[in-house]
């Protein structure tokens, strides 16, 4: 059918189309299309992004990708002539431009991204149960100006402020890397253009944050919530190495961030993308240092969320406690959002206070630092076992941290010792291998004991919350001597939950205690092998 319809219409019926990648589609289906769109691409490619973004988000899409653009770096592009009128002339007549310009390629990859942080904005501060964006039109538009404002900041920065260090070839006391001494005028030059950098970034800040047509407090607002929602919840998704490895890279690299809000429960992809962020603690330090002086040192008491209309934005009533908050309430489908404003880890090192904590803290960390962690997963965990002991909690209803966090602390050990259960049935129960047989451990069914399941204390005080469940050479050939192996099997046995567990244990007892004593392994002290002392 597309035979009989001249190029003047297929290119005019290409141009109405919303966006880039639906443009790239679409020129794929057949080769009239392809040739349509090869006729005259420089007009079908402003006319389809002015469509996608519009003349308000126009301006600021285009300098940003010109900034991205190795072909156009070396160019400069006053904010003020990328006016809509200009945008299809410079877009059709720029000569030094190739035929398939790479800042159109950035154009769209950037909207994709900027797609990821309005779905994260939405979610904390619109709608907390749908990950994907729940703003007004107007709404998206004022947050997606205002983000585009802070990305051109950094972009137009991070070259210059990593040229000046890579210039700065000498230690704090002023020798080189042969250990000799830097002539005093060089360093003195380097500081003066420090100093000279510092004074053009506030003047191009004080511009590019837009104090004429009053939109300084959407920038604000879009740079606090950057530094204190976005880069927080990066940084508390890796595990405590990676993070410590990555936390510099990440703070400018725009693409690499929204790519790991794309993946939020996948923490092994999350790792792979943001380590191929930007390096330099300096220079990102340099480039907010520069933010702050202009914008005020109070920064952290913006409103992040003064782009809504408070009238319309949701409140959520916590359950439990039935306090009201617009932006702290969470529940399994949205739990993702926990990162940022609670670390697992820091459950890892209280309200234990047996002698046995590190043992369980060690656990824990290893579990939270894990790529298959997921906090979603681990919280609907808690939330069955809270069930179990009678609480009356519903992953369906909204909590606030506070209470969120207290359901974690009642059931955590509890938690954890039904995980450790079912991982040591699984695996066959005690490690009779060389490399444990010379650590001390209380009890010598360790995760496959069915009484640490109903007392607590009993795990404790008999070491439940071990790494391993085996007993040292030297401690089973005392107990041997003593006749102490089946007594401590039979100690075991007592007092179980039920008439089920009371089958379960005697016979867990009986196969784990009858393999002991019949292995007699225990009788000859292991070579190379020390014992530890708890």
């Amino acid at each position: 059918m597309d035979g009989r319809l001249p190029l003047e219409i297929l290119s005019l019926v290409l141009s109405e189309i919303d966006d880039l990648y639906t443009l790239g589609s679409a020129i794929l289906t057949c080769r009239r299309l392809c040739g349509a769109f090869a006729s005259g691409p420089r007009s079908l490619l402003a006319a389809v992004v002015q469509n996608q973004l519009g003349h308000v988000l126009m301006p600021a899409a285009l300098r940003l990708a010109l900034l991205q653009d190795s072909n156009c770096s070396q160019h400069a592009f006053p904010w003020d002539e990328l006016t809509e009128e200009a945008l299809s002339i410079f877009l059709a007549t720029k000569p030094f431009l190739s035929d398939t310009p790479e800042y159109v390629l950035m154009i769209a990859k950037n909207i994709v991204t900027m797609s990821y942080f309005e779905n994260l904005f939405s979610q904390i501060y619109k709608d907390r149960s749908s990950r994907s964006s729940k703003l007004t039109t107007d709404e998206s538009r004022k947050f997606t100006l205002a983000m585009y404002r802070v990305w051109i900041f950094f972009e137009y920065w991070i070259t210059r402020w990593e040229g000046l260090f890579d210039d700065c070839k000498w230690d704090s006391d002023g020798h080189d890397s042969d250990g000799d001494s830097v002539d005093m005028d060089v360093i003195d030059e380097w500081h003066e253009d420090k100093a000279r950098l510092r004074e053009e970034q506030a003047d191009f800040l004080r511009q590019l944050s837009g104090v004429a047509d009053n939109l300084n407090s959407e920038f604000r607002s879009a740079y606090a919530f950057l530094f204190r929602r976005v880069l927080p919840w990066v940084a508390t998704s890796l595990s405590t190495t990676e993070h410590l490895y990555i936390l510099t890279d990440i703070r400018v690299d725009f693409i690499h961030i929204g790519k790991a809000l794309a993946h939020r429960e996948e923490r092994a992809k999350l790792a792979e993308i943001l380590c191929v962020g930007r390096d330099g603690s300096d220079v990102s330090e340099a480039i907010r240092s520069g933010q702050i002086q202009v914008l005020g040192r109070d920064i952290q008491r913006v409103s992040t969320a003064n782009q809504l209309p408070v009238s319309p934005v949701i409140t959520y009533k916590c359950v439990e406690c039935f306090h009201v908050s617009r932006v702290d309430a969470f529940l399994p489908c949205n739990a993702e959002l926990l990162s940022g404003k609670w670390a697992p880890h820091d459950m890892a090192g209280c309200g234990f206070k047996s002698r046995l904590a590190s043992n369980l803290a060690l656990g824990l960390n290893d579990y939270f630092d894990s790529p298959s962690f997921s906090v979603t997963s681990f919280l609907g965990e808690i939330f069955g076992v809270a069930r179990k002991a009678g609480d009356h909690v519903d992953e369906k209803a909204y909590y606030c941290l506070k209470c969120l966090v207290q359901i974690v602390s009642e059931h955590k050990e509890a938690w954890w010792l039904e995980r450790m259960h079912a991982q040591a049935g699984a695996s066959g129960g005690i490690c009779f291998c060389e490399a444990c047989r010379g650590k001390l451990q209380d009890c010598p069914l360790g995760y496959t004991c069915i009484k640490q399941g109903t007392n607590l204390e009993h795990a404790r005080t008999l070491n439940h919350f071990c790494r391993s469940a085996c007993l040292s050479a030297k401690d089973l050939r005392a107990l041997d001597s003593e006749g102490g192996v089946q007594a401590l099997f039979n100690d075991h046995a007592e007092a179980p939950a039920s008439p089920n567990d009371a089958e379960a244990s005697s016979s867990t007892t009986w196969q784990y205690s009858a393999a002991l004593v019949r292995s007699k392994w225990y009788l000859t002290e292991p070579t190379n092998t020390t014992t530890s002392q708890d």
